[in-house]
């Protein structure tokens, strides 16, 4: 199977990711609130937990293939100021996908890699060239 094939796959398999999420109320809560089940039922329980603990892979499986999804709006070197990371105008913000171009420590290749800001991990990415995917800019925001 060449990767195009594959994208393509994902992308169906995504819009019933997409559609499960929904459905079960964890698109938008990080909980399954609209599941019902027999909460007296040492099954149906045991279902339930083990669901909840798939659920956060399942969001962030359609997370970044949703992403993947989106054009590459902007290309360039990132910045760091007192404001944060900017990328061609456009400021990167907590959580926000992005992809950088690193070199691969295996095989010397150059290769694209999924990257966000995020406090925790401490990573500079000031220097670094840097693109974003979304469907359009907005005002140095973009909606990814």
């Amino acid at each position: 199977m060449d990767i195009q094939t594959l994208e393509k796959k994902l992308v169906g398999i995504n819009k019933k990711l997409e559609a499960v999420l929904h459905q079960s109320g964890y698109l938008d809560t990080d909980d399954l609130l609209l599941i019902k089940y027999d909460t007296d039922s040492p099954n149906d329980i045991f279902l339930y937990e083990t669901y909840m603990g798939i659920f956060p892979h399942l969001r962030e499986a359609y997370s970044v293939l949703s992403y993947l999804q989106k054009p590459v709006i902007c290309e360039g070197i990132v910045e760091y100021s007192r404001n944060g990371y900017v990328l061609d105008g456009i400021k990167l913000a907590d959580e926000d996908m992005f992809e950088v171009l690193e070199r691969d420590e295996y095989t010397g290749k150059r290769k694209w890699v999924l990257a966000s800001i995020c406090e925790y991990f401490g990573t500079d990415y000031d220097g670094m060239k840097a693109r974003v995917r979304g469907d359009k800019r907005i005002d140095g925001r973009h909606d990814i």
